[in-house]
C-alpha cells in the first residue's frame, strides 16, 4: 500500500544556504569542544594578567593572550574551509513526506529515510536540517514553502524525530 503525501517541496542550493548549514554543523558537533575552549581561554586571560601585574616578562603576557584569543576565535570558523570548497556549487533537491518516510532526489538518486532512522532534526528561521547521521543532512528550505506547509511539516517532524528549535 502506497503512503500518502503529506508535503513536497525543494531546496536550491545557494552560498548562504551552505553558510548557514556549516555553521550551525558546527556548532553543533563541536558544542562540548567550544565550551572546554572558552574555558581554557578565560584560564589563559587570567594567567596574561596574572603575569602582567606581577611585572614578569611580557613575552609570557603576550602568549597567554595570544593562545586566549586563538581558541576564542579558530573553533568558531572552522567551518569556512568546508564552505569555501562547497560555496559555488548548485543543485536541486526535491522532498516528498509522507507519514512514516521521505523521500530525496537529487541528481538522479532518490533516497528514502524512515523517520524512526533519522538521527535528529533542528529547525532555524529559514531552514530545517534533517540529519541522517550526525554527518550527514539534508537542508529543506522553508522560503519554497507555504506556511501551512511549514507548520504541517514542523508538526510532522516534532512528532516523529528528535526536534530542536534554534534561533
Amino acid at each position: 500500500m502506497k503512503e500518502t503525501k503529506i508535503i513536497s517541496t525543494h531546496t536550491e542550493t545557494n552560498p548562504m544556504l551552505y553558510k548557514n548549514f556549516f555553521r550551525m554543523y558546527y556548532s553543533e558537533k563541536y558544542k562540548r569542544v567550544n565550551v572546554i575552549t572558552l574555558i581554557i581561554s578565560i584560564i589563559m586571560f587570567v594567567a596574561g594578567a596574572y603575569i602582567y601585574y606581577n611585572n614578569m616578562p611580557l613575552l609570557w603576557t603576550g602568549i597567554c593572550v595570544w593562545l586566549g584569543l586563538l581558541l576564542i576565535v579558530y573553533p568558531r570558523n572552522a567551518y569556512r574551509s568546508h564552505y569555501r570548497k562547497m560555496k559555488n556549487t548548485r543543485s536541486s533537491t526535491y522532498f516528498d513526506f509522507y507519514e512514516d518516510s521521505m523521500t530525496e532526489r537529487a541528481s538522479g538518486d532518490t533516497e528514502n529515510y524512515r523517520y524512526s532512522e533519522i538521527y535528529k532534526t533542528i529547525e532555524t528561521n529559514q531552514y530545517f536540517y534533517i540529519f541522517h547521521t550526525p554527518e550527514s543532512a539534508s537542508v529543506v528550505d522553508k522560503n519554497n514553502m507555504k506556511s501551512e506547509d511549514t507548520d504541517k511539516l514542523r508538526a510532522l517532524l516534532k512528532n516523529k524525530t528528535s526536534y530542536k528549535r534554534k534561533k
